[in-house]
């Protein structure tokens, strides 16, 4: 799945899911594996663990930050609900400003479901923006963030 797929489907969900958590997890570099009945997922460079649920836990999905320039400097925003230029677009928005939106520098804006999907949404348009990506999920992606 590439990373514009990966947008489109969060868009396009109904509510948290576990299948686009794991895309998520995909298109950062994690990779999968099964311990018995378990599912386990490792990030770049770190150690197994549970697959987070980005989709569903706004705190989680906060974490897409991690790898971004001065990402403690950044603001965000949740609004519901989500209008975009006086139309209801989707039941939230979130907007993540980047330390130089005040002047002039880059924002991005997610609409979803819920606070975490749309947030999901603007931080990767961020991750997207901020370094080249390649395909996602499947492949290696030319760069990978950690978490």
């Amino acid at each position: 799945m590439t990373l514009d797929e990966l947008i489109a489907a969060l868009e396009d969900a109904a509510g948290p899911s576990r299948k686009l958590d794991a895309e998520i997890a995909r298109s950062l570099g994690w990779e999968p594996g099964v311990y018995g009945e378990q599912d386990w997922w490792r990030p770049p460079n770190g150690d197994w663990g549970g697959l987070p649920r980005w989709t569903k836990s706004f705190d989680i999905a906060l974490t897409l930050m991690d790898g971004l320039p001065d990402a403690e400097l950044w603001s965000w925003r949740i609004a519901h609900p989500g209008y975009d230029d006086g139309r209801l677009k989707a039941p939230y928005r979130a907007d993540l400003h980047s330390p130089t939106s005040s002047g002039g520098g880059p924002s991005w804006t997610g609409f979803g479901a819920n606070p975490a999907i749309a947030f999901d949404i603007a931080a990767l348009n961020a991750k997207r923006q901020m370094r080249p990506w390649s395909t996602l999920a499947g492949s290696t992606p030319a760069t990978t963030f950690s978490l």
